[in-house]
């Protein structure tokens, strides 16, 4: 199942990165599991970024409230700006 997910995100990495290229946007990717919001701010913390951009899935308020939200918490505890797209 890792190895499956991992393949799958560097997929969509390889796949995200080359249409930034076609814009001339300058991008940095990398791919690492775990707890999502804590890796997260673990590596925009160690990293040197300008932007996290992050997606939302939008949870129902019953939903988020009793599951979190990935989103709500990196934007809440990131040190940089963080763009969420819907």
């Amino acid at each position: 199942m890792v190895e499956v997910s991992a393949e799958a995100g560097a997929n969509i990495l390889a796949d995200a990165e080359a249409r930034a290229k076609t814009e001339d946007v300058q991008v940095e990717t990398f791919l690492t599991m775990g707890e999502a919001v804590g890796t997260i701010i673990e590596a925009s913390k160690n990293g040197k970024f300008d932007l996290i951009v992050i997606g939302a899935r939008g949870l129902s308020p019953i939903k988020e409230i009793l599951l979190g939200s990935v989103s709500h918490g990196v934007t809440i505890h990131a040190r940089c700006p963080v763009l969420v797209v819907k």
